[in-house]
């Protein structure tokens, strides 16, 4: 990613007009603003995220077993 640009809080309040309709010459005060950024991004995932992928396939594959509770009441009548 690069960005490069004049950053008008460097330049005087008069002379932002100027340089937003044309860059000034190298020799000027306000080409001191000019300012560029560069960066690089890399994305890797860690070794573990094959395994996290993982969980949802077993959940899958082997599911809970249903309940076979028998609820017992305290007072049960005959």
């Amino acid at each position: 990613m690069m960005f490069s640009g004049y950053d008008l809080g460097l330049v005087e309040p008069e002379n932002y007009s100027q340089v937003r309709e044309e860059p000034p010459s190298e020799n000027s005060t306000d080409a001191k603003s000019f300012v560029e950024f560069e960066s690089v991004l890399e994305l890797k995932y860690g070794k573990n995220l094959p395994y996290l992928l993982l969980i949802p396939v077993m959940w899958f594959f082997l599911p809970a077993k249903p309940k076979t509770d028998v609820k017992q009441y305290m007072f049960e009548s005959e």
